[in-house]
């Protein structure tokens, strides 16, 4: 089972989010079926749960402006945060992913901590 939780927090034009995804432990298989039925060499290992924390900061900018009073952005949005916070790698599966990859990359996050910085307009 996979959870993903968010909190935002807002206060005047700051705003703070952490997120949260949690993976529930599975049983690698190999590629199941019939193959794991008939495998002399498959057996069933069980695969960790898997925790990673994503957080960010944001702070909006409003009504940015040409001189002579004219508006020109309605809002600037500057958004400074980080992905996968502990670093933390998926866990293994080798029977079902082989020794190249050896997690479930649709599943886990495989990048790592990923910090980041965005902007956003509104005109």
């Amino acid at each position: 089972m996979k959870w993903f939780t968010a909190l935002n927090s807002s206060r005047d034009r700051w705003s703070a989010t952490p997120n949260n995804t949690d993976i529930s432990s599975v049983v690698d298989l190999g590629a199941g079926g019939i193959i794991f039925a008939t495998s002399p060499s498959l057996k069933r290992v069980s695969v960790p749960s898997y925790t990673s924390w994503d957080t960010s900061v944001s702070y909006t900018f409003k009504k940015i402006g040409l001189p002579g009073g004219k508006k020109f952005i309605s809002s600037l949005k500057l958004t400074a945060g980080v992905n996968n916070l502990a670093d933390k790698m998926p866990p293994s599966a080798p029977q079902a992913y082989g020794s190249d990859v050896d997690a479930d990359l649709g599943t886990y996050n495989p990048i790592g901590r990923l910090w980041y910085v965005s902007a956003g307009l509104k005109f």
